[in-house]
């Protein structure tokens, strides 16, 4: 149960440090790699909050399957997120990403993660 705790805790710490970064910093004076950590923050925060949703229901470890997946799912936002920001997000780029997203998934339920 402490671990289950403690994932809470650093699920919370993820949610409240993406909007302080966001509310604190002015992108026009931000350094160039310093623009790519909302992306990252939002990629973590979605992979860790599917993963310990998964375990608080399933009580069970992810398998590395699951996992891919869960990093799969959490890219889409992220990458529909960063075609927005750069002001090329149209239907034709959002059906691409699920396009993506879809060959993604089905070589992932195809790997042999037993020999990888």
């Amino acid at each position: 149960m402490l671990k289950y705790f403690v994932r809470v805790v650093l699920i919370l710490a993820l949610y409240i440090s993406g909007p302080l970064f966001l509310l604190t910093t002015n992108p026009k004076n931000l350094a160039l790699p310093l623009l790519i950590v909302p992306y990252i923050w939002l990629y973590a925060t979605i992979v860790c909050s599917l993963g310990l949703v998964h375990r608080l229901m399933f009580r069970r470890p992810l398998s590395q399957r699951t996992q891919l997946g869960f990093g799969l799912v959490a890219l889409v936002p992220v990458l529909l997120a960063v075609m927005q920001s750069i002001h090329q997000l149209s239907v034709k780029d959002v059906v691409l990403v699920l396009v993506f997203v879809m060959v993604a998934g089905f070589y992932i339920s195809r790997l042999d993660l037993g020999t990888v």
